[in-house]
């Protein structure tokens, strides 16, 4: 399945979905949602505040031109029913540049994971909740699009276009 992120200017929501349909959602902390399909499998990510929250992470490492402009996205289809919401868990966000690895979520544990697509996995807790998101290739794949750089308005991933470290060859 293919990795498809909308930005949606307007409203400052990044979608990150994988295609399938969502049959419910389920708040992991404030501003972020995590799709569920019928089986209770995670099927994508809304991240209100998107570039809000997500940008000065990412930028604190990586350089940007300031005056890049944000695009809108086309829609997916909505979950029938809203998610539960958990307005008492703050959202907790991370970015490990070394590995280009963002993490945003709760401080809960989170033992279980489960894949949304290839390089976003959604975490859960002892209760099958979901309460965590890890996004690898996060800069490369995220800032394109929440700065306005990629001329799409709907990018779809196959892979990263950066060498695994293990295969890179000394400069």
């Amino acid at each position: 399945m293919k990795l498809q992120i909308s930005y949606f200017k307007d409203t400052d929501t990044l979608s990150i979905w994988n295609g399938e349909p969502a049959w419910s959602a389920d708040d992991v902390a404030e501003n972020l949602i995590i799709d569920l399909n019928a089986s209770g499998s995670p099927v994508g990510l809304t991240l209100e505040h998107a570039a809000e929250l997500s940008l000065p992470v990412l930028l604190d490492t990586v350089a940007i031109p300031e005056s890049e402009a944000g695009i809108s996205g086309k829609s997916r289809p909505s979950s029938p029913e809203p998610p539960d919401r958990r307005e008492d868990i703050r959202l907790e966000i991370t970015y490990h540049a070394e590995t280009d690895i963002l993490w945003l979520g709760s401080r809960q544990p989170t033992p279980n994971g489960d894949d949304i697509a290839e390089y976003v996995t959604a975490f859960f807790d002892d209760d099958d909740r979901p309460n965590a998101v890890m996004i690898e290739h996060a800069a490369e794949l995220l800032l394109p699009i929440l700065t306005g750089q990629s001329q799409q308005s709907e990018k779809v991933i196959d892979q990263p276009t950066k060498p695994d470290k293990a295969t890179a060859s000394p400069d």
